[in-house]
């Protein structure tokens, strides 16, 4: 705020003084050297007013209540009693004598002008204040937002595996313990997600890759998984789960056998990865689930761009965008 307060005094300083000494010249009162001579007395005097005022707004601290303006104007009409000595070397200082207002109104129009400027100046600090606290704000809404978002992914996996971990105990106590085991391994990564909003294609990939060997032990070869996504955009980068959060939709939202096999790819073209899956029979019941809308608002928060979503009679396509890394 002081730069731009001393910026607003350098700008107008000459503006002013030409407004109060280019009348006297206009309408024929004084000549062209004495218009001259007025115009750098006005000067050094908006010079002292900007001084004064900057004194009582930067130094004081006082901001637009009456005793600012009350403080202004004492001193800038104090400054002129100052230039009364000073009078005589002054250009047509009889005139002066015989226009005694014009000191006066001159000192209120001046200091007035500057009073103006200075509350345009505090104006806009506070609107750049306030917006920036507006901002903030946001900012930390939207962390908050996407904290409880993140918050929501662990659980609601960990619930899903569990349920599968409990059922193969019950059906194969052999691929239960495996289960178990690569389960261990693979929530060791959810735990360290917390650290880090953005993972690249490449790390996301492997946690996929992992989750998908859990669904082997429980549903073998009912479901058929393929990626084809080129190694020079492996570094690029997307929401960490983004892309697992779209195959485990696959597996909640289809019913599937042998027979009747759930089938997901993932695809990449025109800067987007593309994850595509068959309808086999559809879990009405499960149609609104939490992940794909957690995914949405994620996607939004983090890069400020949206995902594409199609349904067809035969398949269900989610599209995002990758980030280059």
């Amino acid at each position: 705020m002081k730069r731009k307060f001393f910026i607003y005094a350098l700008i107008s300083s000459p503006l002013l003084a030409l407004f109060g000494a280019r009348p006297f010249y206009i309408f024929g009162i004084l000549d062209i050297e004495q218009t001259i001579g007025l115009y750098i007395s006005v000067l050094i005097s908006v010079v002292i007013y900007w001084l004064i005022n900057g004194y009582v707004f930067l130094i004081l601290k006082k901001q637009r209540r009456w005793d600012f303006f009350f403080l202004s104007y004492v001193l800038t009409f104090f400054s002129n009693i100052l230039k009364v000595p000073f009078q005589s070397f002054m250009p047509f200082s009889s005139t002066l004598q015989e226009y005694l207002v014009y000191p006066i109104t001159m000192t209120i129009a001046l200091n007035s002008i500057i009073l103006l400027m200075i509350n345009l100046i505090i104006e806009e600090g506070e609107k750049k204040k306030a917006k920036n606290t507006i901002a903030e704000l946001n900012f930390q809404k939207l962390e908050a937002e996407n904290m409880v978002l993140m918050q929501q992914l662990q659980p609601h996996f960990l619930f899903n595996a569990l349920s599968i971990l409990k059922s193969l105990i019950q059906e194969n106590a052999e691929l239960a313990e495996e289960y178990a085991v690569k389960l261990s391994d693979f929530l060791r990564y959810t735990v360290q997600s917390h650290q880090t909003e953005l993972v690249s294609i490449q790390e996301e990939m492997q946690f996929v890759n992992n989750y998908i060997d859990l669904q082997k032990i429980r549903f073998e070869k009912a479901f058929v998984f393929q990626a084809d996504i080129p190694k020079e955009i492996m570094s690029s980068r997307v929401p960490i789960f983004a892309i697992q959060t779209l195959v485990e939709n696959a597996f909640k939202h289809n019913y599937f056998t042998e027979k009747r096999p759930l089938n997901i790819s993932i695809m990449y073209d025109n800067d987007s990865l593309t994850v595509q899956n068959n309808l086999v029979s559809i879990k009405l019941t499960e149609r609104a689930g939490t992940g794909l809308n957690n995914l949405q608002k994620r996607y939004e928060f983090i890069t400020g761009k949206t995902i594409e979503i199609q349904r067809s009679d035969t398949h269900f396509t989610v599209k995002i965008p990758v980030i280059a890394s």
